[in-house]
This record gives C-alpha cells, sequence and structure tokens, in this order.
C-alpha cells in the first residue's frame, strides 16, 4: 500500500515558492535577501507545514511511482516556479533525493 505523498507534496510546495520569491526579488541575478523578507514571511504557513512533516519524506519517496512523480511536477507548475528542467526525470529525480536528504537533516534539528 503506497504512503501517498502528502508531506513530499508540502515540502516541494515551500520549496518551489521560495525559489519563485528569489528569482522574482533578484536584480540582474543577485539576489537581496532585504527585498525578499515579506515574501519569505509569508511563506512562514507553508515552512511549517513543510518542517512538521519531514520525516514522513523517506518513506513517501521509497514508493513514489510515475503518477505521484507527475503530480509533486504539477505542484511546482502550479507554486509558479517556471523552472525549464521541470519536465526533465533526470532533474526531478535529483530535486527528490534531495529533499530525501534534506529532510534527514532536518531531523537531526528537531531531535
Amino acid at each position: 500500500m503506497s504512503k501517498g505523498i502528502s508531506e513530499t507534496k508540502d515540502v516541494i510546495a515551500f520549496v518551489a515558492a521560495l525559489v519563485k520569491v528569489i528569482d522574482s526579488r533578484s536584480d540582474r541575478g543577485k539576489a537581496r535577501f532585504i527585498n525578499m523578507i515579506p515574501s519569505i514571511v509569508k511563506l512562514t504557513p507553508k515552512a511549517i507545514r513543510a518542517i512538521n512533516g519531514v520525516k514522513e519524506i523517506p518513506g513517501e519517496f521509497k514508493d513514489l511511482d510515475d503518477k505521484e512523480r507527475k503530480e509533486l511536477i504539477e505542484v511546482i507548475k502550479k507554486e509558479g516556479c517556471t523552472l525549464s528542467l521541470v519536465n526533465d526525470k533526470k532533474i526531478i529525480e535529483k530535486i527528490l533525493e534531495m529533499l530525501v536528504q534534506f529532510s534527514s537533516i532536518l531531523q537531526i534539528f528537531k531531535s
């Protein structure tokens, strides 16, 4: 039985929204953190959902199927993250692997 992807979706939604903020607030390729603060603060609810469920991501990732991968890509697109690489399966796999590693690191801090 599949574990689903609810927690993974929360993390991806947060990361995609954060990427969008950074991209939209950059000035000639140089991000100005001070300009991002109001937008980053608005991401707080997404960040909390992402952090609270992060321990479930490795389990969700282990049984990820093609339908769920496509659903995760749609989450990225829904957040307005227009990465041209979103349709590249290898890039998506690497992003998901990084999320698993990120979740392990966050667990260390939550302990």
